[in-house]
């Protein structure tokens, strides 16, 4: 996979992006792609979780959007992490 992703991000042309880098609205930077390399490390139950458990990362119902239709919220806490 480190073989690979290297490829790939050696073939990408960096002026197809509209920023060279990109963050959240906390300043934390964002990858351009993702890989299990990423989180090698981390356990998925600690850090993940399953749904409607926390750290509630994908909901706080475990059905999710199956079991009820997506809501619109406002966004709050700009703040940093």
């Amino acid at each position: 996979m480190r073989k690979e992703s290297a490829r790939w991000r050696d073939n990408q042309d960096p002026s197809a992006q509209r920023k060279l880098s990109f963050k959240t609205p906390s300043q934390v930077p964002i990858e351009q792609v993702y890989t299990p390399e990423n989180i090698a490390d981390e356990s998925y139950l600690a850090n993940q979780g399953l749904p409607g458990e926390y750290p509630y990362l994908r909901g706080v119902h475990a059905s999710g959007y199956r079991g009820r239709l997506w809501t619109m919220r406002m966004f709050a806490g700009f703040g940093l992490p």
